[in-house]
């Protein structure tokens, strides 16, 4: 504030021990007397620009980061690296590419309008992060399952000391991460057959480990 608070209320609330949002506020009032009696300054001009709230303003919509996006034919709207698909309604299919307004709040929760009507949504990660099931035997699946999850936790860890993301967007990764470390393992079951010189792969859940290989006569050994 005008280069002269920087951070001493945080020093003055440590040096009283105070840790709690409760003792803060009972603090602030002390805090902004013996302020103003350092610091206040006679204003040049004592015209009071400030106004009241109009009735048409919202402040729950003010206090957003308001941002356009164009929603596309499939009601799919882009923002911050996540995919928002509009619930499909007579209203919503009715736009025909429409430009839409997020509204994000302090607590990361979006809001999606057009035209002043809310939009309901369902949020589709445009990256989700993969949960790898337990690693089977084969030693050359299992080598690029290790592959993954290392490249994954590189992505991420780059991702995390990264100045481009903000605090909210880092606290999401740590819980995406956090989630998919409790994810239950799953034990793959490859059953892989050999069709005219290519291989077909399929997997399933099961209680044990399975791998089976059959080849079909071409006419010729390869």
């Amino acid at each position: 504030m005008n280069k002269t608070l920087q951070d001493r209320l945080v020093k003055e609330m440590r040096l009283r021990e105070i840790s709690t949002m409760q003792a803060a506020n009972a603090y602030a009032p002390e805090f902004m007397i013996d302020y103003n009696r350092r610091f206040a300054r006679a204003p040049m001009n004592h015209h009071d620009a400030h106004r009241p709230v109009q009735s048409s303003e919202v402040l729950s919509e003010v206090f957003t980061w308001q941002e356009e996006r164009t929603m596309t034919r499939n009601l799919v709207v882009h923002y911050q690296r996540r995919s928002y698909l509009i619930v499909p309604s007579p209203e919503s299919l009715g736009f025909a590419a429409p430009r839409v307004c997020l509204y994000e709040a302090a607590d990361g929760q979006v809001e999606i309008r057009c035209a002043g009507r809310l939009l309901p949504y369902t949020v589709l990660d445009k990256q989700p992060l993969v949960a790898p099931g337990a690693i089977v035997k084969n030693k050359r699946l299992g080598a690029v399952l290790s592959m993954i999850r290392a490249g994954q936790e590189e992505r991420d860890q780059r991702r995390l000391a990264s100045k481009q993301l903000t605090l909210r967007q880092k606290a999401r990764l740590r819980e995406s991460r956090a989630e998919t470390n409790r994810a239950p393992a799953v034990i793959l079951s490859i059953c892989c057959v050999y069709k005219r010189d290519t291989w077909s792969c399929s997997s399933h859940s099961s209680d044990s480990e399975h791998y089976s290989g059959h080849r079909r006569s071409s006419g010729a050994d390869h």
